[in-house]
Parts: C-alpha cells; sequence; structure tokens
C-alpha cells in the first residue's frame, strides 16, 4: 500500500522542478527578449551595421536606433564614410516597415523602408571602396524624403553638384547583371525659378556657357524617366544609366561665358553682323540628356541670339564629361531660306574643356 507521504514528497520535487525549469526559462528569456533593446542602445548597434554592410573601407556610425521584436526596425543619425574620405552619406533617419525578425524571414526581400533626408556627398574619383564581404543580397523599395546630392572633383574648387529638396522612390533588385540601385520615374522639379547656383551647378553640364551666368529669368522643369547604378561597381560612373528631361520656360540669360563668346562671334561673322551683347534667350524647349560611360549626352538644346535676328534659333547636342570635356555639334541656321533649303545648317564642334573650348 503506497504511504501518502511518499506521495507529498514526490508533488514537491516534482513542483520545485518545474519552478527550477520555470526560473532557467526565464533567466533565458528575459536576455533573449531584452538582447535587440540592449544591441540598439549601445556600441553593437554600430558593429552590426557595419557587419551588415561588410566593405572594410565603409565605416558606419549611428545616434540611435529600435530593433524591437515586435516595432518596425529603425535607425537615427546613420552616417557611412569611405576611408579615404571622398564618399560620404548621412541620413537623419531609416525606418523599415517591418521588425527585424520578419525582415529576416522574408529575406532578401526586405519591403518597405523609409528613409529621411539623406544627403549624398561624392569627390571624384572615388578611389577603391573595396569589394563587399559576402553576406546578404537584400532587394527593397525606399520612399527617400527630401535628399541632396553634392558632387564634387578633384580639378573643381567647389562642388560641380549641389542640390537638395528631392522626394523619390528607389529600388534595390537583382538582375542577370547583379544588383542594381533603380529610381522609379519622377520629377525632380516642376517649373522652378531659374537661379544662378542651378546654372553652375546642373546646366552648365548640358551648356557649359551657363556655367558663368550673371543674370537670368524663368523657370525650368526637371525629370527623371530612368536611373540605373550597379551596386558592384558604384565606385564608377561607366555602369551608370541615367535618362531624363529638361524643360526650359521663357529663359534669357546673360553670362560672358568663353565659349558663348567664340560661338557668338561666329554666328555673327556667318551672318555679317556685329557681335551682339552678351545676352541671348533660350527658347520653350526640352531638352533629352542621358549619362553613359561618365559623359552627359544632350540633344534638343535650342537658344538664339535676338540681337542678330529674331528668329535665329540654335540648337547643340553632344555630350559633357564629368570631367569637363567638351565634345559638342552647334547647328546655326543660314538666314537666306535658299541656302538653308540647299546647304542646311552651318554645323561646327566644340571640344577642349568647359574652361577653354575650341570651336
Amino acid at each position: 500500500m503506497n504511504d501518502p507521504s511518499d506521495k507529498a514528497s514526490t508533488s514537491v520535487k516534482t513542483s520545485r522542478r518545474s519552478r527550477i525549469l520555470i526560473g532557467v526559462i526565464v533567466l533565458i528569456a528575459i536576455p533573449a527578449l531584452a538582447a535587440p533593446m540592449w544591441i540598439a542602445n549601445s556600441s553593437f548597434r554600430d558593429r552590426l551595421v557595419n557587419w551588415v554592410i561588410g566593405t572594410p573601407t565603409l565605416i558606419a556610425e549611428s545616434q540611435s536606433g529600435s530593433f524591437g521584436w515586435l516595432s518596425p526596425l529603425s535607425i537615427d543619425g546613420l552616417q557611412i564614410e569611405g576611408k579615404q574620405r571622398r564618399f560620404r552619406i548621412d541620413v537623419e533617419s531609416i525606418v523599415a516597415e517591418k521588425s527585424w525578425p520578419s525582415m529576416l524571414m522574408s529575406s532578401p526581400e526586405l519591403g518597405k523602408i523609409s528613409v529621411v533626408k539623406p544627403h549624398l556627398h561624392m569627390t571624384f574619383p572615388l578611389g577603391e571602396i573595396g569589394e563587399q564581404s559576402p553576406r546578404l543580397s537584400p532587394t527593397f523599395s525606399a520612399e527617400i524624403t527630401d535628399a541632396a546630392l553634392t558632387i564634387g572633383l578633384d580639378s573643381s574648387e567647389g562642388p560641380i553638384i549641389d542640390i537638395d529638396g528631392i522626394d523619390l522612390v528607389t529600388r534595390v533588385r537583382e538582375t542577370d547583371q547583379g544588383m542594381f540601385l533603380s529610381i522609379d520615374p519622377t520629377t525632380l522639379f516642376a517649373n522652378q525659378t531659374l537661379s544662378a547656383e542651378f546654372c553652375r551647378d546642373l546646366l552648365r553640364l548640358i551648356n557649359p556657357s551657363l556655367k558663368d551666368a550673371t543674370e537670368m529669368d524663368g523657370e525650368f522643369s526637371l525629370s527623371l524617366s530612368k536611373l540605373d547604378v550597379p551596386i558592384d561597381d558604384a565606385a564608377s560612373l561607366d555602369g551608370v544609366d541615367m535618362r531624363g528631361e529638361l524643360a526650359l520656360h521663357h529663359v534669357v540669360i546673360s553670362t560672358n561665358n568663353q565659349t558663348l563668346k567664340g560661338l557668338a562671334k561666329l554666328v555673327a561673322d556667318s551672318h555679317g553682323q556685329p557681335m551682339p551683347p552678351q545676352t541671348r534667350m533660350i527658347k520653350d524647349s526640352r531638352v533629352g540628356f542621358a549619362l553613359q560611360q561618365g559623359r552627359l549626352y544632350h540633344e534638343g538644346f535650342k537658344f538664339g541670339f535676338p540681337d542678330i535676328h529674331p528668329d535665329l534659333q540654335i540648337e547643340s547636342s553632344g555630350s559633357v564629361g564629368i570631367d569637363e570635356t567638351l565634345d559638342l555639334v552647334v547647328k546655326i541656321p543660314r538666314l537666306d531660306k535658299a541656302k538653308q533649303q540647299d546647304l542646311g545648317p552651318v554645323e561646327c564642334r566644340v571640344t577642349g574643356t568647359v574652361d577653354e573650348p575650341r570651336i
């Protein structure tokens, strides 16, 4: 016959074992649950970010983060900089739509990410960024708000491009040619007032004579129809494919640029007129452009010298390199309609550099 005291003793031992087991589970669970929060608020946060980036020559730092089990992953005050200090990106905040466990489960597709106020600084040549260690190759889409871009050259005292206030949607996708960063078609500027800064930073890459604009009036619009950047070769512009359109609305510009002076003299001489003042009108025109192999190509840039003839409309096409070398073709119509019909426009080629053009 079983002794009641034995049953009681067995029950006590079982209860004690259960309590010990629960205690062990709690002791394991609490650190496990708290670990992401601890990482997000310690120096291990930056170690984790650098591990994910996986490029030894890029160093990432951040101010704070949130790596909750259920809440969306976020990082604030992120800065990624190359050791050669020729590449840097500053980001106010990055917020994913998913928590980090959900992102791991859906990897390599990470879903949507919101990026606020990123500012990309680049000085060409970028130098060696280094190969990425074999980590994840994630794909995702990012909604970018209030972005800025600053690009400089060793040969230039200041930035050749310095723009801000850009909103766009980007996607990282995998193709047969590798990983690419793409931008959805977007309008960067719509009917914006023309400024000296815009002429200096962007328009000069399409028409170098606008580099030294002193007086201007009118508006412009700028849109991108395509932008693909190979992530595996981001340090070079050779693989970048960018296409878009620049629209100029009733623009009048005055400049003393050497390219314009030479062209004005050529136009005046070909029409038997004195050299006009350095003022010209850019007709309402839409200029298609494309960045290929490190050169910005354009077609359909139309302008005139109303002091020579009100109907004179000149058209340029060709390319300007990031190194500021020129390879342009300028078509000047003949005012004599019979000659224009028989011989077509006068064509001249512009080579050299932005500062020292050769016509």
